[in-house]
């Protein structure tokens, strides 16, 4: 969910397409957007993530779980005949809310390591971002990054629980 924020896909035009498993280009997708997010994950957890399988826009278990979580939020659509997700502008600041809100639950995540994992997501993600380049679905603007950034970690702060006295 955070790499389609970062690259700002939140309408149909900023689209990422969810591409066929079987096609050549698949592999170039699903790691443009799952890269960003298996370096956040292995920030926050100190594991070493999910398998390649599990790591797809089709029919990997992080697509799965966004959209069992965040449905009617997270939008997968046709368009030109592919098939697209985005999360729509107008549900992005509930999006980050409820990531800021999951996150504040973990008791052993700080607010220095979350800014560092979305730090690690950002920097994976353009890194890979050219993956999606040949399909003219590279959105991110550093400047929008950065307020994302500042309101997930708001959204976590907010929901922090207090300190046991």
């Amino acid at each position: 969910m955070l790499a389609l924020l970062v690259n700002r896909s939140d309408s149909p035009d900023r689209a990422v397409i969810q591409p066929d498993p079987k096609s050549p280009e698949s592999s170039l997708i699903d790691s443009a957007v799952f890269a960003g997010a298996e370096r956040f994950a292995q920030v926050i957890t100190g594991s070493d993530g999910r398998s390649t399988g599990e790591q797809r826009l089709k029919g990997g278990y992080g697509l799965s779980e966004a959209r069992r979580r965040l449905a009617p939020k997270l939008t997968v659509t046709r368009k030109d005949g592919d098939v697209i997700l985005y999360i729509s502008s107008a549900h992005r600041p509930e999006v980050v809310d409820f990531v800021g809100r999951d996150l504040a639950r973990r008791p052993a995540l700080t607010e220095e390591k979350l800014a560092l994992a979305f730090d690690q997501l950002t920097v994976a993600f353009r890194a890979k971002s050219g993956n999606l380049a040949h399909r003219s679905m590279t959105f991110e603007r550093p400047a929008d990054t950065r307020d994302l950034r500042a309101a997930l970690l708001a959204s976590f702060a907010r929901h922090r629980p207090a300190p046991e006295v």
